[in-house]
């Protein structure tokens, strides 16, 4: 067994050396941690450069890419150059409990069908409050001992752990990496292919204090029709790669094929509606009612087809 942990860093000096010293305080010192710099213009290349210098050990590397990649591309190239066994996705602002590595590793050794672990996370802003992650678990689920086991489903297709809780099985992200778009988070990708074949889990114990800037509680944002149309094709491109991963491996779980076969017309006549405000497309949206999480997403679809000026 041997965990290697990668890090997409950009300006983030005032947060940096707090992350690296939570690293290095795992119970289970890591086999790997790969750190590239996405061409930070403040000082975290020093920093990181300087922490790896001092520690002097070889399991530690530290590269900066000549141009900005953006984090996405980043964090992709990262977990497909681990040479490990397991992968940790690592921000660079939050702080990880001394026990990570050791509990979720330890489960994915005693768990061989589980390709992504993810754990519970407890939220903070700097003089703020802690608190969890609030959100809905998906309801596929099936619970062993603290480990919940999920299938593709309208809940799940939304992630609701960020990817910084993960631990990745990197022969998992090597299967997925021939349908992987880098233009895509490497959170949401994982997690979706991971429901998808019914081997991605969620942990019960919180191991990591996920920071949270500005004080804000939500990520919620505005929402328009041009980026509910958007979102909505990167879905139906999702979606339709996850098929392709099923046409070429035959991994898929028969809940998650089922739900992605009645998925896609879902999504296509949405984006129908929204882009041509069909009536047939309404119909369709209409008969699949029971996709959405809940009745406000349908009236959001609603208000946007027929005002597509407005913002929600």
């Amino acid at each position: 067994m041997s965990n290697s942990l990668v890090l997409s860093a950009y300006n983030g000096e005032r947060y940096v050396r707090e992350q690296l010293d939570s690293i290095l305080a795992q119970t289970l010192p890591l086999d790997q941690v790969l750190i590239s710099d996405d061409g930070s213009s403040d000082g975290t290349p020093q920093i990181v450069a300087e922490c790896i210098s001092k520690l002097n050990d070889p399991r530690w590397s530290f590269s900066a890419n000549g141009l900005n990649k953006g984090w996405k591309r980043n964090f992709r190239d990262l977990i497909l150059q681990s040479s490990c066994d397991y992968v940790f996705p690592c921000d660079q602002d939050d702080v990880w409990l001394p026990p990570k590595v050791q509990i979720m590793s330890t489960i994915m050794q005693e768990h061989p069908g589980i390709d992504l672990l993810a754990c519970e996370v407890e939220t903070f802003c700097d003089g703020g409050k802690d608190t969890k992650i609030p959100g809905v678990v998906p309801q596929n689920i099936v619970r062993e001992n603290g480990i919940r086991r999920i299938t593709l489903d309208p809940w799940s297709l939304y992630i609701r752990r960020p990817g910084c809780s993960y631990c990745v099985r990197k022969t998992f992200a090597e299967e997925v990496a021939p349908h992987w778009n880098p233009a895509w988070p490497h959170d949401a990708t994982l997690w979706r292919f991971a429901a998808a074949k019914g081997t991605l889990a969620l942990l019960d114990d919180t191991l990591i204090r996920f920071r949270r800037h500005g004080g804000n509680a939500s990520d919620r944002k505005p929402i328009s029709n041009s980026s509910r149309v958007t979102d909505l094709r990167y879905c139906i491109e999702m979606l339709n790669a996850i098929r392709g991963f099923q046409c070429k491996s035959g991994m898929l779980h028969p809940e998650s094929v089922s739900f992605i076969e009645s998925a896609l017309p879902w999504f296509e006549a949405r984006l129908e509606f929204l882009t041509r405000r069909s009536l047939k497309a309404l119909a369709a949206m209409t008969a699949h009612h029971e996709l959405y999480i809940s009745n406000r997403g349908f009236l959001v679809d609603i208000i946007l087809g027929l005002n597509p000026k407005i913002t929600i």
